[in-house]
């Protein structure tokens, strides 16, 4: 009989690592429930988020003030993280920074400062990219964009709620995608077998 534990502790791959365990055992990927679908594109941005975040962090330093905040290990008092949750590098963050230089920013609040915005986005992306060693185009981030909205629309704003059956698909298959590219090395040989079944299920393997 399986007992649970007294305590979970989970760090930044170990989290994204279950996530995807969920969304394979579900095989919401596969679903042609517009809800259940929402529900997939919740938990790939999440795991995208933890992956790039678990990258990122590593460095840190090398960023601006703004972004290094955000990169930082969050000290979580004792019940602080349910009422007043610290700030978070967000998916449209990541987004930006994983963008194609010549790409309008999309993330001003990474910039302030006396640094020309425009530079500072440039640099930070060339940091990112870099590190991560891929970036996104004007049609993967148009999708992956697609896909914050997607999520936005269903948690966090009222009805009603529209998409295309065929748009909210393609901005799975990008997530998927995109969590592939960054599953960090550690991880690869255990979450890649994973991810390739997820994209063959949502018709998207190559």
């Amino acid at each position: 009989m399986n007992s649970t534990p007294a305590k979970i502790d989970l760090n930044d791959s170990a989290l994204a690592g279950r996530l995807l365990d969920s969304l394979e055992h579900l095989k919401l990927a596969a679903s042609d429930d517009p809800v259940e679908a929402a529900l997939a594109i919740a938990l790939a941005i999440r795991i995208a988020q933890l992956f790039c975040y678990q990258r990122l962090k590593r460095i840190a330093g090398q960023f601006p003030a703004t972004i290094q905040t955000l990169l930082r290990t969050p000290k979580i008092l004792q019940n602080s993280a349910l009422t007043d949750p610290q700030e978070f590098i967000e998916f449209l963050d990541l987004i930006d920074l994983m963008s194609e230089t010549d790409l309008k920013c999309i993330a001003p609040r990474l910039h302030r400062g006396w640094q020309d915005k425009v530079q500072s986005c440039q640099s930070a992306r060339q940091l990112t990219q870099a590190e991560l060693k891929y970036t996104i185009d004007a049609d993967m981030r148009k999708s992956l964009l697609l896909a914050l909205e997607i999520y936005n629309r269903t948690y966090l704003l009222p009805p009603p709620i529209t998409f295309e059956s065929q748009a909210v698909k393609q901005a799975l298959a990008s997530l998927l995608v995109l969590i592939e590219k960054l599953v960090p090395e550690v991880d690869r040989e255990k979450l890649l077998p994973i991810i390739a079944k997820l994209r063959s299920s949502n018709g998207t393997q190559e």
